[in-house]
């Protein structure tokens, strides 16, 4: 990622959040393989039972912020097929732990998105799951 698009891609996430929210700290944005490979604990989405017997599916994207001790500060869900699964990931992504973070000896603010899909099978079992890229699949 060059710096240019770092930086433009801080500043226009920044002004995604309220301002009384953002706090102290220098903010970085990183792109989904970068939260995902600083946190140490994740917990996928469960289907919600009235989203899976509609058969409703899609793709969630989420948009997160943890603070320097690796703590989920903001969680925005940016798209959902339905309010059930919306709060689903919401939930999930709450829970989420991340590396501590600093930039000389300062906390450091990490933004970033991330993705699931949600999908029923032919059973009318509800599956979630992320992007292969980031699955080994």
């Amino acid at each position: 990622m060059t710096a240019k698009l770092l930086i433009a891609t801080t500043i226009s996430l920044s002004f995604a959040f309220p301002a009384a929210a953002q706090g102290p700290g220098k903010r970085v944005a990183t792109d989904e393989a970068g939260i995902r490979k600083s946190a140490y604990k994740t917990v996928k989405p469960s289907y919600p039972e009235a989203s899976r017997n509609n058969k409703v599916h899609g793709v969630v994207v989420v948009q997160l912020e943890y603070d320097g001790r690796g703590d989920v500060t903001i969680v925005k869900v940016l798209e959902a097929p339905d309010e059930y699964i919306s709060k689903a990931a919401e939930d999930a992504v709450w829970q989420w732990k991340f590396k501590r973070s600093t930039y000389r000896g300062e906390p450091l603010i990490v933004m970033g998105k991330l993705t699931f899909y949600f999908s029923v099978d032919n059973q009318g079992r509800g599956v979630v799951s992320e992007p292969r890229k980031f699955t080994g699949k």
